[in-house]
C-alpha cells in the first residue's frame, strides 16, 4: 500500500529493490554462521598443519643426531604417537643381504611398548609378494591407506599389529626399500578431517616422516656399513703387518740358518 498508494501508479523500481534488499538481507543474515563456521574449520586446519609441519622440522633435526638405528626408530615412533597423536605406530626395517623384513618395534599413543621388551622384535619376514601387505607395498614402493587384511606371513607378527584398518608407508632410498612405517587408521587425538582417512595434510605429514625416516636409516646403515669395512681393512692390516713382523722374519732367519 505504501508502495501503490490510493489509486497511484505502481512504482516497480521501489518494489523489486525493497523484495531483492529482503532476499539479500535474509540471505547474508542466514549464511553467516555457515561462513564463521567454514573459516573456524580452514583456521583449524592451518592450526594443525603448522603444528604438523613444527613436528616434522624437530624430527629431522633429531634424526641427524640419532646414534644407532634403533634411536631412529624410537623417535620416529614418538613423533606418530606422541605428537600427532595416532593410536599404535609400528616401524620395521629391511635386511638387503638377507631381504627380509625384521627389527620390528611398536609403541601407542600412552607410550606402552607393543612388543615384549620395548626391544626390536627379531622376526623375519620374506620381503616377497606372498608374505602380506607390508611387504607388497614395500616392492611397490605405493602407500596404502586405510587398508585391511593380512598385514604380514608371521602369525605373531600379525598378532601385535592387530586387524583393524592401517596406513602403511614404505620407507624408500634411492628405489631400494629400507623399511616401513605402519599407523593405526583410528581417528588421532584431536580428531582430524571428516572421515576415515584423517584428512589429506594428515597423511601427507606421515609420508614426509617415513621419508625422513628413510633418509635417517639409510644413512645409518651406511655408516655402519662402513664403519664395518673400515675395521676389516684395519684388522687384515694389523695382521699383515704383524706377519711381516714377526712370522716372516722368524721364517728368514729359519732359513738362512738352514
Amino acid at each position: 500500500a505504501a508502495v501503490l498508494g490510493a489509486g497511484a501508479a505502481p512504482d516497480w523500481t521501489t518494489a523489486v529493490a525493497q523484495v531483492v534488499g529482503y532476499f539479500l538481507i535474509g540471505g547474508t543474515l542466514g549464511y553467516q554462521p555457515t561462513l564463521l563456521a567454514r573459516l573456524s574449520g580452514a583456521r583449524d586446519d592451518l592450526n594443525r598443519a603448522h603444528r604438523d609441519l613444527n613436528v616434522i622440522s624437530d624430527l629431522t633435526a633429531s634424526l641427524q643426531n640419532a646414534a644407532d638405528v634403533f634411536e631412529v626408530e624410537e623417535r620416529v615412533l614418538e613423533a606418530v604417537t606422541g605428537d600427532l597423536g595416532f593410536q599404535n605406530a609400528v616401524i620395521a626395517l629391511v635386511d638387503q643381504n638377507e631381504n627380509v623384513i625384521t627389527s620390528w618395534l611398536g609403541k601407542s599413543r600412552d607410550g606402552r611398548a607393543m612388543f615384549a621388551g620395548g626391544l626390536p622384535h627379531p622376526a623375519r619376514v620374506p620381503l616377497a609378494p606372498e608374505s602380506g601387505l607390508i611387504a607388497q607395498s614395500l616392492l611397490d614402493g605405493h602407500a596404502r591407506f586405510s587398508t585391511t587384511g593380512a598385514r604380514t606371513s608371521d602369525p605373531e607378527v600379525n598378532r601385535h599389529l592387530g586387524d583393524g584398518l592401517c596406513h602403511i608407508f614404505p620407507m624408500i632410498l634411492r628405489e631400494h626399500p629400507v623399511g616401513v612405517l605402519v599407523v593405526d587408521a583410528t581417528p588421532p587425538n584431536p580428531p582430524v578431517g571428516d572421515g576415515g582417512d584423517h584428512g589429506g595434510e594428515r597423511l601427507l605429514s606421515l609420508q614426509s616422516i617415513a621419508s625422513q625416516a628413510a633418509v635417517a636409516v639409510g644413512t645409518t646403515l651406511l655408516c655402519i656399513d662402513r664403519a664395518q669395512r673400515l675395521a676389516v681393512q684395519e684388522e687384515r692390516i694389523r695382521i699383515a703387518r704383524e706377519i711381516h713382523d714377526t712370522a716372516s722374519q722368524s721364517l728368514f732367519g729359519l732359513v738362512y740358518s738352514l
